[in-house]
């Protein structure tokens, strides 16, 4: 596998730099930046989220499991008000993490919103999350065929 994150010149025709070693990822699926620069990648196949500082190092990660805030198959990912959200699609649900103060430190896990099902409020294998500047939260919800839209 060479899955891995490449980062592009502003016109899309060089390539800077790779983030990752040949078989780190696993189908990464989702990404995001903080204000500080550090990325978080959603390693779906892998069941993790992996976080590197800015020069691209790893530095933490989110495991997959079964216990309370681990992850199963996470694709989307994104950050708003000091809070990781990622969208883990065999869980039907979002998970909420509290960005550390550090980047080496592991995000703590505050809770989670969503469940299996077909009403509102309830996924069928979530894939997408957006956040809008008002705080809103928009949640591809994939075999339910439409958007959800939260407030957190």
């Amino acid at each position: 596998q060479d899955h891995r994150v490449v980062v592009l010149s502003g016109s899309g025709t060089g390539i800077l730099r790779t983030i990752g070693s040949r078989g780190m990822f696993w189908f990464p699926n989702g990404l995001v930046a903080d204000g500080k620069g550090d990325l978080y990648v959603a390693d779906s196949n892998d069941g993790r989220v992996m976080i590197f500082n800015p020069a691209g190092k790893l530095v933490s990660s989110i495991a997959r499991g079964a216990g309370e805030g681990d992850l199963g198959l996470p694709r989307g990912i994104a950050i708003s008000g000091g809070r990781l959200f990622v969208v883990d699609s065999t869980a039907q649900m979002v998970r909420v993490f509290r960005l550390p103060g550090k980047v080496s430190e592991v995000p703590t896990y505050i809770g989670s919103f969503g469940g299996e099902g077909i009403g509102n409020g309830q996924f069928q294998y979530p894939n997408g999350i957006a956040i809008d500047r008002n705080g809103r939260i928009y949640i591809t919800d994939r075999q339910n065929g439409r958007v959800q839209v939260w407030e957190y």
